[in-house]
């Protein structure tokens, strides 16, 4: 597998064919936003849609940013979500992390924001012991639904302070602006007052806020925790041990995420559409056959829903939804229909019926380069 490269012009100009699969003129896979028809953005692997997720954060004028060594600061921030998003931006944590310190849950009295809604907060810092430069970060967790879909990213923001020890005459405060500029306010320590007018901002101050990688993964927002690994679009994919009527077809069957959101797996033979049931065609075929003669087995067969099974990337994750009859076995253990899971290394699935468990099973083996999952091997045995 090559590795990813951004997009060019020629891709953007591709990706408004709705047919399109690749880029007609450099030949790049055009992984569209599930929103593309409002956004018209296409993503690498690893990123978000910046229209559909786009969280923003103030600092209110008005608000006194400059410390002293021996008191606590309350800062007034305020979190949009832009109208353009045009998706609800659900809130479930917002952490502060003071210099190299933990994350601490700041309360919050509210969990949404509908698209161009702000909402402000209050962030307290706690007692600075000592004068010199501080680092307050905050951290937001944000979930957006696009097409039915759910998608959790963390973003962090960082405010630095200049505190000002018992002996300082000067204080400073530094904010990197999103345009790169730097604000700064200065007091001398003479006039107390008019010190005091300059550690007011006069008006909104943006702070920049990008994705916070490491967070996700050690909250268990993104990816999984246990192994430091992530699943991306990209991944390859892998079929082994499938008899020839159960063969992939040659329509990208190795990166199949890049092309299509969900992979089904079931009884119904590829490019069969279930019109009755509303079933779209699987891209694997699982049926069950004898194994001294190699005959399939009608009945072992027929408790294999049309469509068992459907996997699907999901916050950097494999997952795995059981839209069988029968249910599954999953790791020796049933999972009835409708319910979902990651899947992970070496697990093993089966579907839950006695006919057809013994004789088809399926197994999951992930080959990663230390930080993401490249290529998933699925065993046919």
């Amino acid at each position: 597998m090559s590795a990813w490269r951004e997009y060019s012009d020629c891709c953007r100009i591709s990706a408004q064919d709705p047919e399109a699969r690749r880029c007609g003129q450099c030949g790049a896979p055009l992984l569209r936003c599930r929103g593309f028809d409002h956004c018209l953005m296409i993503l690498a692997p690893h990123g978000h849609c910046p229209v559909h997720m786009d969280p923003q954060l103030l600092v209110v004028a008005g608000t006194r940013l400059v410390a002293r060594a021996d008191e606590e600061l309350d800062l007034n921030l305020r979190l949009v979500n832009p109208e353009k998003a045009r998706a609800p931006l659900r809130i479930s944590k917002v952490h502060k992390i003071e210099g190299n310190g933990e994350a601490v849950a700041i309360p919050i009295s509210w969990s949404s924001l509908r698209p161009g809604e702000a909402r402000k907060f209050p962030v307290r810092a706690e007692r600075f012991g000592s004068g010199g430069r501080r680092l307050l970060t905050l951290v937001f967790e944000a979930t957006v639904e696009i097409d039915g879909h759910e998608e959790s990213y963390a973003f962090e923001g960082g405010i630095e302070l200049d505190v000002k020890g018992r002996s300082d005459s000067n204080v400073n405060l530094n904010i990197h602006a999103s345009d790169g500029a730097r604000v700064t306010a200065m007091a001398s320590g003479v006039d107390q007052a008019f010190a005091e007018s300059l550690e007011c901002l006069t008006e909104d101050l943006s702070v920049p806020l990008q994705r916070a990688d490491r967070f996700e993964l050690q909250r268990r927002i993104r990816g999984y925790v246990e192994d430091g690994l992530r699943v991306l679009a990209d991944v390859e994919l892998f079929w082994r041990g499938f008899p020839k009527p159960e063969e992939i077809p040659g329509r990208n069957p190795d990166q199949p995420f890049l092309v299509q959101d969900r992979f089904r797996l079931g009884r119904n033979r590829i490019g069969y559409v279930d019109t009755k049931h509303r079933l779209p065609s699987n891209d694997v075929c699982l049926r069950v056959y004898d194994p001294t003669t190699g005959a399939q087995d009608a009945k072992g067969s027929g408790e294999i829903s049309g469509t068992h099974v459907e996997l699907y990337l999901q916050n950097d994750r494999l997952m795995l939804e059981v839209t069988g009859q029968h249910g599954l076995i999953h790791n020796g253990k049933r999972v009835e229909q409708g319910h979902r899971f990651p899947v992970r290394d070496g697990d093993v699935v089966a579907p839950g019926s006695a006919n057809a468990a013994p004789y088809l099973r399926l197994r999951f083996t992930f080959n990663d380069d230390g930080r993401v999952v490249r290529r998933i091997m699925i065993d046919r045995f």
